[in-house]
């Protein structure tokens, strides 16, 4: 642990003194939280101070200057648990250790001011914050959010009751989910939460005629052509991909065919194409609104 503190000790020292109160974006003048934790406090990163080895902890508090690269990128270290996975693939931290993020910013409207935090490789989700008090933050530092419609509805929308029909509920880790089909083309299938806002949409019966066009679509939002997985046999089924990836967006298309020996499900000739569509950090600024939510059920409410 003592290695770890002069670590960050000599950080502190050279990140105060390349950053300027000109350099720094004006939100990090202001106090972010996760929960009830604040992580962001007048241009400083509030990490955990050191590892608790009679708890099996982070504890503490340690402010770290959050380096400012430029106008769309910060570092933050931090200090947090290094540790080992048992045979369940739990982590059991044992130590603590240093990590640098490089990340890119952007400020989004949603039931208030959310700070989001993007890796740069992509691999990982946001992290998300919201303003600690009442103060207001200029929400000018917006990234250009890749948005598509499947039969007019978005990730994020609204959608009245009256028009859905619900075929399964959900409950996972305190949300509530429902299952619901489009009463005007049941083959639009839409995850909710929070009663009406759309979490995923799902469109099924995509014709071979059809599929140039929506490719064509994809691609040229996204800005470059899918990851093409060929025609590949996996058990009784074959199954065929066009998947595209950018900033939390996601839009695959799939076709499973099955090729086994049951008649019966030869009987179900199904050619057709699946489109699934996800943007991430829409959905996690859901996750944290509707966490603790009562549950639901198909059968009885």
């Amino acid at each position: 642990m003592r290695n770890t503190v002069l670590l960050v000790i000599v950080i502190c020292f050279f990140s105060s003194c390349s950053n300027s109160d000109s350099d720094s974006p004006e939100f990090l003048n202001y106090n972010w939280k996760d929960k009830e934790r604040v992580w962001i406090k007048n241009g400083m990163y509030n990490s955990y101070s050191h590892f608790e080895p009679d708890t099996g902890k982070m504890v503490g508090d340690s402010l770290i200057p959050i380096e400012v690269l430029n106008d769309s990128l910060l570092v933050i270290t931090s200090i947090g648990p290094k540790g080992t996975f048992d045979e369940d693939f739990k982590f059991i931290p044992n130590r603590d250790t240093v990590y640098f993020d490089t990340l890119t910013y952007e400020l989004r409207e949603f039931k208030g001011t959310k700070l989001l935090l993007y890796p740069v490789n992509g691999r990982f989700y946001s992290a998300i914050y919201e303003l600690e008090g009442n103060a207001e933050v200029p929400t000018h530092i917006t990234k250009d959010i890749i948005k598509f419609e499947v039969a007019g509805f978005s990730i994020g929308d609204t959608i009245d009751r009256d028009l859905i029909e619900v075929k399964d509920t959900r409950n996972y880790d305190g949300r509530a989910f429902e299952i619901v089909t489009l009463k005007t083309n049941r083959d639009v299938q839409v995850d909710l939460i929070g009663g009406k806002y759309i979490y995923k949409i799902t469109q099924h019966g995509i014709s071979e005629y059809d599929l140039d066009e929506v490719i064509e679509v994809v691609s040229h939002k996204m800005g470059f052509e899918p990851e093409h997985k060929p025609t590949s046999q996996a058990g009784d089924y074959e199954q065929e991909y066009y998947d595209w990836v950018k900033d939390g967006v996601r839009i695959t298309l799939q076709k499973v065919l099955y090729v086994g020996d049951d008649s019966m499900k030869k009987l179900v000739k199904d050619n057709d194409w699946t489109l699934y569509y996800e943007d991430r950090t829409t959905s996690s600024l859901l996750w944290i609104e509707f966490a603790d939510g009562p549950p639901k059920s198909s059968i009885i409410n």
